[in-house]
């Protein structure tokens, strides 16, 4: 269970910090569930989510776990397993992403990065889907580093694309 002031990474939100932990007196919440009331890093909002929730929730990485992961990506690949119908890549998509896993995150950005320099290459572009899914992986995953890291936007953005391209 988190408490006040961790900082953990919620489905699509990104990276969040705990505000409260309990029963809030809040219209439409049960008032039998407990709650967590976690406030975005990047947007500032706030949302109750119950703390059995079904959605992932994992602590913030430290800097080193990240430099791990990143180390792990030459050995590493899941290009042969994205599949080419686009509803088919859409659920692996999202699958990959509510996992919440930053190395399954990064595994399905460079894939999906490796797979935009193939379409330049005969003159195309992404799918809508590809293309929906890159960014939102680049946003989870940019969010984290940006965090943990203390960088900013475009430098993280800069740095995750340079170390998927080694």
């Amino acid at each position: 269970m988190y408490r006040i002031d961790d900082h953990i990474m919620y489905g699509y939100e990104g990276v969040c910090r705990v505000l409260f932990v309990g029963h809030p007196n809040v219209p439409g919440l049960n008032p039998e569930r407990e709650y967590y009331l976690l406030q975005s890093v990047k947007r500032g909002t706030q949302v109750y989510t119950p703390v059995d929730t079904q959605m992932a929730m994992r602590p913030v990485l430290s800097g080193d776990e990240i430099k791990g992961h990143f180390a792990q990506l030459a050995s590493s690949s899941i290009s042969a397993e994205l599949p080419a119908d686009t509803k088919s890549a859409a659920e692996f998509y999202r699958s990959t992403l509510q996992t919440q896993s930053f190395l399954k995150i990064l595994l399905l950005f460079k894939a999906l990065l490796e797979r935009q320099k193939r379409q330049m290459e005969i003159r195309k572009t992404l799918s809508t889907t590809d293309l929906r899914f890159f960014k939102q992986a680049e946003d989870l995953l940019c969010g984290e580093i940006c965090f943990v890291l203390g960088m900013n936007a475009p430098e993280c953005a800069r740095l995750l694309r340079e170390t998927c391209e080694k």
